[in-house]
């Protein structure tokens, strides 16, 4: 049984994370410089993994989008502790911000980053529950992964913090 103030703190971590999330979705982590060349020219791709121009970094922004949503599932897993809501959660994230960003024109919706992010929300989820299985439900894998989740959240604010102090 998950202790009352692990899961209230596995809250407030995926509130952090969910407000990362937006400024790297939405935002494409601008600085507030650099935040009015953001709006551009309205686009919709419906074909998945299918780019108008080849360019190498394809491969790198797939990969990207499947690890920022990999969080979620962890995330997911932890608060709800099943699988399909979870997935199903990680694909309404994903389509909200693409949505978002079709009409109002801060990026390029995209059905491969639909397809991918869903993609990195399932691998967290499932990862974590097969860690569960093999730790045999204890709720010491859930602190873990907490203290894990706060460390990677503390550094990422750190280099989210030098960013935006450099760009000032």
């Amino acid at each position: 049984m998950k202790s009352r103030n692990t899961r209230i703190f596995t809250a407030v971590l995926f509130a952090i994370y969910l407000l990362i999330l937006v400024w790297i979705v939405m935002f494409k982590a601008s600085t507030p410089a650099d935040l009015r060349y953001l709006v551009c020219e309205r686009t919709l791709n419906l074909v998945p993994f299918h780019y108008e121009t080849e360019v190498s970094s394809h491969l790198q922004e797939v990969v990207l989008n499947a690890l920022v949503f990999f969080p979620l599932g962890l995330y997911g897993g932890m608060l709800f502790g099943k699988a399909w809501k979870t997935v199903l959660l990680g694909f309404g994230v994903s389509l909200i911000f693409e949505t978002l960003q079709y009409v109002l024109s801060i990026g390029a919706a995209d059905v491969t980053d639909l397809l991918m992010n869903t993609a990195g929300d399932a691998i967290g989820v499932c990862l974590y529950l097969l860690l569960r299985r093999a730790c045999k439900g204890s709720d010491r894998l859930d602190r873990v992964l907490n203290v894990v989740l706060c460390v990677g959240t503390a550094l990422f604010l750190l280099a989210a913090a030098v960013l935006l102090i450099a760009n000032v």
